[in-house]
């Protein structure tokens, strides 16, 4: 693209001002070596996975090899993007280049991808980002989504449409893009709904805090006046509700969204609630004709944020092949727990595990800060032994420690610990149902219960550190 961008403007300059010329562009010098090593690439059906695997195959040349280093160490989703530009510059005119690149540049800001290039290269400076696909297996439709227009109110119009020329640009697009029914926009649902804005899809949002709801609106979203109205023309639906008895009211009985979607929509609830309860909605989503999946998430805030969340589903695998691009919009991982509610028991067993480690961490933080450690120095000792664990590394309970954990925040936003308690809740209704010895769970339990009721279940669910302080 780079080539072709620098010959259009050097050929406006010559029309502006017979005679004149611009400087070569900084590939000029490179350009038989360019075209040699991406010719084969770009003339096959697969361009992506036959320049992988034409790498080897590239002359010892000094530019290359540092471009073959530069391509290997970089994104895998940029990668493709550069790619899919090569195939449409094509056809177009220099003014849709420069929109084309706008809405590149806009929706590559917004991906997770850039974020954890920019903390690996510039912030924590590790050198070695952790990158969502491999090279040649990027999804079609997180290339895609980088192509939409991004500015929903600026007067240039889609790039799909600017000209006869490159309509066919957005025949895929159209065909990927989804009407989303989003229900339930907290803490975790809001950002999700977001990153599907952001990749392009038409999200109906409703939520009963009209504060929420007008977050995710002013990011592209429709508004809605009920859970009803979400869904209507929804190709999918996703909820994102508190517990199992928010989930059944909103599906089950005779006004329930089950009774209003229309055919062939699809179900995914995100919500943790109990197994049972994922099971009993799904059985009724089947009987009434509809694939559903129970699909709750970990990564916490960030993790929605960022749109690196980890996805447990149950479900079939058709229901899930159709959820997949979504959620590997909103998500890193997905993971096929099993049939119906399976997806449910994997979180509650993560949960309970959270919380057991949590609490552990808390406690021998403050053992080490009441012998006189500095629990930045401590935290980092135990993150590099055998110690470590998730909430060392991101989520340390400890203020001052980790300035972007909750913790350094008064322990404000994130995963609240009345919430935590729910899910321990869960557990132990899941343990006594199967008969399960839980001791570490129940005892997380307690001791979330008990800081719960001293007031501090609407804070995040790392407070638990100031239950082991001296009063």
């Amino acid at each position: 693209p780079s080539l072709a961008f620098s010959a259009q403007i050097q050929q406006v300059i010559r029309d502006l001002e017979p005679g004149a010329s611009a400087p070569d562009g900084l590939l000029s010098a490179h350009e038989s070596v360019i075209r040699a090593a991406f010719s084969q690439a770009l003339a096959a059906s697969e361009p992506l996975t036959t320049l992988v695997a034409a790498l080897e195959d590239w002359p010892s040349e000094p530019f290359l090899d540092r471009a073959k280093q530069a391509f290997l160490k970089g994104s895998p989703t940029t990668a493709a993007i550069i790619l899919e530009q090569f195939e449409r510059a094509k056809a177009l005119s220099l003014a849709e280049m420069f929109v084309m690149e706008l809405n590149i540049a806009v929706a590559c800001s917004r991906h997770g991808e850039f974020e954890e290039g920019v903390r690996a290269l510039l912030i924590e400076k590790d050198g070695n980002p952790a990158w969502k696909h491999r090279h040649g297996e990027v999804p079609d439709a997180d290339v895609q989504a980088h192509f939409q227009s991004h500015w929903q109110t600026h007067p240039l119009t889609d790039l799909g449409q600017a000209s006869p020329a490159s309509t066919h640009n957005t025949r895929k697009e159209k065909n990927i893009m989804s009407t989303i029914g989003f229900i339930g926009l907290g803490n975790m649902g809001g950002p999700m709904a977001k990153n599907l804005l952001n990749a392009g899809h038409q999200v109906q949002v409703f939520d009963l805090v009209e504060a929420s709801m007008a977050s995710v609106v002013a990011e592209g979203g429709t508004a809605s006046k009920s859970a009803a109205d979400a869904v209507r023309g929804a190709d999918l639906v996703i909820s994102m509700l508190p517990a199992s008895k928010h989930v059944e009211a909103l599906y089950l009985g005779d006004a329930g969204l089950i009774t209003q979607l229309d055919a062939d929509t699809l179900i995914i609830d995100c919500s943790t609630i109990a197994p049972e309860s994922a099971r009993k909605v799904a059985a009724a989503a089947a009987e009434a004709g509809f694939d559903m999946i129970d699909a709750p998430v970990s990564g916490g805030v960030g993790g929605a944020v960022g749109g690196t969340l980890t996805f447990m589903v149950g479900g079939t695998s058709k229901a899930l092949d159709i959820a997949r691009p979504l959620l590997e919009i909103m998500g890193k991982n997905i993971f096929h727990a099993g049939d119906a509610g399976a997806g449910q028991v994997a979180k509650v067993c993560n949960n309970m595990l959270l919380a057991v480690l949590m609490t552990g961490t808390a406690e021998a933080l403050q053992l080490g800060v009441n012998n006189g450690l500095d629990p930045a120095v401590l935290s980092e000792i135990m993150q590099k032994s055998s110690g470590g664990n998730w909430a060392l590394e991101v989520y340390n309970p400890f203020p001052g420690v980790m300035p972007s954990a909750p913790a350094s925040n008064d322990y404000a936003g994130g995963f609240l610990v009345d919430l935590m308690i729910k899910d321990l809740g869960l557990a132990m209704a899941s343990a006594l149902e199967t008969g399960s010895s839980t001791p570490m769970g129940a005892l997380a339990r307690n001791l979330y219960v008990t800081h719960g009721a001293k007031g501090n279940g609407q804070i995040d669910f790392s407070s638990i550190q100031t239950s082991f302080q001296k009063q």
